[in-house]
């Protein structure tokens, strides 16, 4: 079998280096930067290969310029928690092993910093890696990592001939700020490194294979890489799929190994090429995407997490009813349910990364690829899957009158935060299902939550108890034959009435929930075709001053707060701002603040499927401004100071009324952005919901509204789930438009 030159989903080392490929300008760049000055940072998202480039490409061509390296440090490890300085203890147990334990750094450095052969200082670099660490290892360690950073800083400045590269994901950069001043020029000279492009994907698939004599044919390499970066719009069927900008690194290596482990194992293979049929047979980027979502699962397994949990998370959190991918939000021990242990497993594995938002880190699937191989994967995986305990908790809940648990969902994902439903254990599990999940909960203890272990033991006491009064029953039997005879055909009877009236009950409550259902979809639809039919009565609809006010005003004559609520079953608005529950007050000076909730499933049920009817009513109503909804969201990710400024004022509550248009001077401060001139903007009519009054610069009044909107939804913590309700609705509607935004 032929030696395999892709490393697959591990990083690349030095002795890889002749295999690794793309990389070349980032290295001659990074290597020229390092020479030159005496802080370096090199930065980017997780799973960008930055470890790669440092291992397998960097230090050999600094080595080949004669810069001396020591081995790439971090500032985790073993080091004892009773000593003065974890990270620096640690720091130099990978520099110089053996012999700096208890010295600072600039003591340890004194006696390993040669000269050359004419007993000149020879230059020397100090490389930290994944120093993210230095936020997460222990953060409570406030004074050691300022006392880390200034014996770093002495060590440079005592050392001209040292210099200092750190690499970190892009997500930690706001912390650094705190202690970059203790750096030389405030570490100011900085790299970006960016995931692989195209014709650095190709050189990364073609170069390994040449090495190895196997090269790709024309066009080959290419399609592969097209299948890499192809990604979701939300468009059904096949016009739902774009080609991305970049290739994640480590799924290219993964699909890559895959290939070659396919073709080295046909020994009926005569080709000395790698072509299209290959990649057809051998390089099956879901399989290889599959595997890899296993591997990781695997991997967080470790944590204690059971593997029905961790895929119920990825199915349920982090992919969205349409298809794409959704965003769970980190809390201080859990992210979504999920401990945070396991998290981070996920995270190191680059199935997941960080994206962080408004300050406050949340977690996605690293590409758009992943999403169909991990929904095919855990439908398989289910269809597989049996826990007889989880089978007879669901069954219980289903004919149960709480209604905890909607019948025939057949998911053995069984919620373990809900209560185990009172006196329906026996309608969950007979003796004979009592007997085989003890058996399995015997042999497999981990499989079982909490809510589990519970039902089960309850319903072992409620098998004891009915075996109690069996006894008690057979004792006086010959005593009351006959009467227990005629009590037994009533209680037959009455048991027969009732089950059939509580089997009546749950048809009843399915229909009831089918209609329900129904209902809210017609009314859903029915709003979006119904918004030309009745003109807007309110004071400001012949405003020149319009915003999402007008068009609320114009859907509230079909389905009005109230209404929504009642569908929901939950408040928009959390208690406490100027909104009562179902009346809108929209004259108020302060704001409300949306119940998270409420955004989340508005997300998945207000938004109707895409027909002709649906998509005319988007393009006259809603386009034009949903569009400006977006540029202004994205103004502010480019301006996250101006964002958190306004976020700031509006927590103070020091912000003035509005004026007698309507908008306060922190949205009116950005009227002069020319959003007229945004070709995405220019080239669509302005919405017929505006009204005849509307002015020419309406569209920088909804600009100046939708960053007044933001910056409120930063505040209430919903700015990531309405984005997310907003990019949905363009990934529907205006694909096109989305994609562009997205690059």
């Amino acid at each position: 079998m032929l030696e395999n030159p892709y490393v697959g989903p591990a990083s690349f080392t030095k002795e890889d280096s002749k295999h690794f490929f793309g990389r070349a300008a980032e290295t001659r760049e990074l290597a020229s930067l390092v020479i030159a000055r005496r802080a370096v940072l090199l930065y980017a998202q997780s799973g960008a290969g930055k470890t790669s480039l440092l291992q397998a490409s960097l230090i050999p061509e600094l080595e080949r310029k004669r810069v001396v390296t020591f081995p790439i440090a971090r500032v985790t490890g073993s080091a004892d928690p009773s000593s003065a300085n974890q990270y620096v203890e640690n720091a130099l147990a990978n520099l110089l092993p053996g012999g700096a334990k208890g010295r600072t750094i600039k003591e340890a450095f004194a006696s390993v910093l040669s000269a050359d052969a004419k007993g000149r200082p020879q230059p020397h670099l100090l490389v930290f890696d994944q120093f993210e660490e230095i936020y997460t290892f222990h953060p409570e360690l406030t004074e050691q990592r300022t006392a880390f950073f200034e014996q770093l800083c002495q060590c440079l400045a005592t050392y001209p001939q040292l210099s200092l590269l750190l690499s970190m994901r892009e997500d930690y950069l706001a912390d650094l700020e705190a202690n970059a001043a203790m750096l030389p020029d405030r570490i100011r000279t900085r790299m970006r490194l960016e995931r692989l492009g195209v014709e650095s994907s190709l050189e990364a698939i073609r170069g390994p294979a040449a090495l190895a004599e196997m090269p790709f044919a024309a066009g080959a390499a290419e399609k592969l890489v097209d299948n890499l970066r192809r990604i979701r719009t939300g468009t059904p069927g096949a016009k739902g799929f774009a080609l991305g900008q970049y290739v994640e690194p480590v799924q290219l290596q993964i699909v890559c190994r895959q290939l070659w482990m396919g073709i080295s194992a046909d020994s009926a293979r005569k080709k000395t090429t790698i072509d299209a049929d290959d990649i057809d047979k051998y390089a099956r980027v879901d399989d290889a995407l599959t595997q890899f979502y296993r591997d990781s699962l695997t991997a967080a397994k470790k944590s204690g997490v059971t593997e029905r949990v961790l895929r119920r998370w990825f199915g349920e959190k982090l992919i969205t009813p349409a298809g794409t991918r959704g965003l769970a939000f980190r809390d201080e021990k859990e992210t979504e349910g999920l401990p945070n242990e396991a998290v981070d497993i996920l995270d190191h594995c680059h199935i997941i990364r960080t994206d962080l938002r408004g300050g406050s880190p949340w977690y996605e699937l690293a590409h758009d690829r992943l999403v169909e191989p991990v929904r095919e994967d855990n439908l398989a995986w289910k269809a597989r899957y049996r826990n007889p305990v989880a089978v007879a908790l669901e069954r219980s809940k289903n004919t149960s009158l709480s209604g905890n648990q909607p019948a025939g969902t057949g998911s053995y994902y069984v919620d373990a935060s809900q209560p185990v439903p009172v006196g329906v254990l026996a309608s969950g599990m007979n003796a004979a299902g009592l007997a085989e999940a003890l058996q399995f909960a015997k042999e497999n203890p981990q499989e079982l939550s909490e809510e589990e272990r519970v039902f089960l033991q309850k319903s072992e006491q409620e098998e004891r108890r009915a075996v109690s009064r069996r006894k008690r029953n057979r004792r006086i039997a010959g005593v009351l034959a006959v009467l227990l005879l005629g009590l037994t055909a009533f209680a037959l009877v009455q048991m027969y009435r009732a089950k059939q009236a509580e089997t009546n009950a749950v048809d009843s409550l399915k229909a009831e929930q089918k209609a329900e259902q129904a209902r809210l979809r017609d009314d859903v639809v029915d709003t979006w075709k119904a918004l030309d039919e009745t003109p807007c009565s309110v004071a400001f609809a012949n405003s020149s001053v319009v915003g999402v006010r007008l068009l609320f005003c114009e859907i509230s004559h079909y389905m009005d707060l109230a209404r929504v609520e009642q569908l929901s079953g939950m408040e928009v608005f959390l208690p406490g701002g100027p909104h009562l529950k179902g009346r809108p007050n929209w004259k108020s000076d302060t704001f409300g603040r949306y119940n998270p909730a409420f955004v989340s499933w508005a997300a998945g049920n207000l938004l109707p499927p895409k027909t002709e009817a649906t998509q005319t009513v988007y393009n006259t109503y809603m386009q034009r401004d949903a569009r400006i909804f977006l540029i202004a969201y994205m103004t502010f990710d480019s301006k996250p100071k101006e964002l958190a400024k306004m976020a700031d004022i509006y927590r103070s509550g020091s912000v003035p009324p509005a004026d007698k248009n309507g908008v306060s001077w922190l949205e009116n401060r950005f009227f002069g952005y020319p959003i007229d001139d945004d070709p995405d903007v220019k080239s669509l009519p302005p919405p017929e919901w505006r009204g005849k009054g509307a002015s020419s610069q309406t569209d920088a009044y909804v600009y100046c509204t939708a960053m007044g909107f933001w910056a409120r939804r930063e505040v209430d913590g919903t700015r990531p789930l309405f984005h997310q309700f907003l990019t949905r609705m363009l990934q529907t509607y205006d694909p096109d438009f989305q994609q562009r935004r997205s690059q």
